[in-house]
């Protein structure tokens, strides 16, 4: 009976030791696997003051708001923005709940950017056609390519109408998008005058000219009401003049 006393408590001890050292070799993953600069502002925001957070998470829901409408559907940023609304706004919210929420909205926003990046990458060449010596422009292919970018350029001047045109939030996502329809539409370009003169009367690049004007005048009509605005916070004001500041030159920069 002792000899078996003595075997069941080797055991156990030696269960006990097995289960420390896999504890140790394999610590709580809770924020360990989080990027440096998503760990970063989880901790300047934790160190800053009440009033600092209060403010930051207001922030918060409209970056992860902008950066979702980059790369989902309409529908899909709605259903984001709804529910990301409803759970700032409980009376009691947890730090792991809004650790979570800063590093959604970090994540996204890295998505966004090479979501964004990636539209303005040069437009591939439309497929050349096989059987030839000479490499001539598919041009079935580049009809298509050149109507895709005419009805985005129309879309665009359509939605300077609407009420959402004049904020800066919305003149910054329709700005994205501009950027990257002119893009296309300058490499486009490229290959239309390759074509024959014959051919080249049915691949017409919708100009910009009234799609930038509108827009350019946009962004001065907010800039006057920013301006004549009185926020209870003059940094804020001079924030918003300085994104306005950043639509302009985004906008020459992308029509040079």
């Amino acid at each position: 009976m002792k000899h078996s006393a003595v075997v069941c408590s080797v055991c156990i001890l030696a269960l006990a030791f097995w289960a420390v050292g896999l504890t140790a070799a394999n610590p709580p993953s809770a924020g360990a696997q989080r990027l440096p600069e998503v760990q970063r502002e989880i901790d300047d925001v934790k160190s800053s003051s009440r009033a600092a957070q209060q403010q930051y998470f207001k922030l918060l829901e409209k970056r992860l708001d902008r950066a979702n409408r980059v790369f989902m559907s309409l529908a899909e940023a709605d259903a984001a923005q709804s529910e990301t609304a409803q759970l700032l706004r409980r009376k009691t919210l947890t730090w792991d709940y809004l650790e979570s929420l800063i590093e959604r909205t970090v994540l996204a926003e890295k998505r966004a950017k090479t979501v964004t990046e990636d539209k303005r990458r040069p437009v591939p060449p439309p497929q050349a056609s096989q059987g030839s010596d000479e490499v001539k422009i598919n041009f079935d292919d580049l009809r298509v390519r050149v109507a895709g970018v005419n009805m985005e350029l129309r879309a665009l001047e359509a939605e300077l109408d609407d009420a959402k045109s004049g904020t800066i939030d919305g003149l910054e996502s329709m700005m994205d998008r501009l950027e990257s329809s002119l893009s296309k539409r300058n490499d486009l370009s490229l290959y239309v005058n390759l074509v024959e003169e014959s051919q080249r009367k049915s691949l017409r690049l919708y100009s910009p000219r009234v799609l930038v004007s509108q827009f350019s005048r946009k962004i001065f009509e907010t800039r006057t009401k920013t301006q004549n605005d009185s926020p209870a916070n003059e940094s804020s004001k001079e924030k918003l003049l300085q994104r306005l500041d950043d639509l302009s030159r985004r906008l020459a920069a992308a029509t040079a």
